[in-house]
């Protein structure tokens, strides 16, 4: 759970479980750590371009929910890659691939995907 505020008494439940929780902020955390991705951090997404992502990648069965403010969902099309798109009004990417081989195929359909942040 999270709190929208250190004041705030309101808490927002952002995972069913705990190994939800786990398995999606520790997919966040790697896609940070992956040795191939794109030239940028992070990039803007258009709704068109969601679609996009959405209809090309797999989307994960887990995510976060109200998490610092924002919807996280998860999408691969490899075992070793991760798109995470996070939903704060405007829609935010980053994404990468422990190996060259699930970078490519990540690139198969992020390639020209989003401005760069």
């Amino acid at each position: 759970m999270a709190a929208d505020s250190i004041e705030d008494n309101k808490w927002t439940l952002c995972a069913g479980t705990l190994s939800e929780f786990l398995q999606a902020a520790l997919s966040y955390e790697a896609v940070f750590a992956f040795p191939f991705h794109g030239e940028e951090l992070m990039y803007w997404l258009t709704e068109e371009e969601m679609e996009t992502v959405s209809s090309g990648l797999e989307r994960q069965p887990f995510g976060l929910h109200g998490w610092l403010g924002m919807e996280m969902s998860f999408y691969s099309n490899a075992p070793d890659n991760m798109a995470v798109i996070m939903d704060c009004g405007d829609l935010e990417a980053l994404y990468g691939a422990a190996s060259e081989t699930g970078y490519r195929k990540l690139m198969e359909v992020m390639e020209g995907l989003g401005e760069a942040i």
